[in-house]
């Protein structure tokens, strides 16, 4: 059974749970994680509805991810993956005068 489709105790075992279906949870992660930037001030209604409107959203939902109890290692791997930088600086090509990053992905590649 899939790592996110258990629920880890603070006890030394996982629970099981049968398979969920993901867009319930999909839309209360997108729904808090706006309230929240919403109420910081790092974004407006504006940018809310921008992202919403799009046919493949910034959210997603992943069950592929499979970790056996008591796999250290694994446990260990995805924290390191929750922990990584989100971008890396060495795609950062360059901060125009504006305060704007030119940031290089896979599918826009520059040269």
């Amino acid at each position: 059974m899939p790592f996110s489709c258990r629920v880890r105790c603070f006890c030394p075992w996982f629970l099981p749970l049968p398979k969920l279906a993901t867009e319930p949870f999909l839309k209360l992660w997108e729904q808090e994680v706006f309230a929240l930037l919403l109420a910081e001030g790092k974004i407006t209604e504006e940018v809310v509805a921008n992202i919403r409107s799009r046919k493949h959203s910034t959210f997603s939902v992943d069950q592929s991810v499979r970790l056996e109890v008591r796999d250290q290692q694994g446990v260990q791997r995805l924290i390191q993956y929750f922990l990584r930088c989100p971008f890396s600086q060495a795609r950062m090509i360059e901060v125009t005068e504006a305060g704007k990053v030119i940031y290089k992905t896979e599918h826009n590649a520059v040269g």
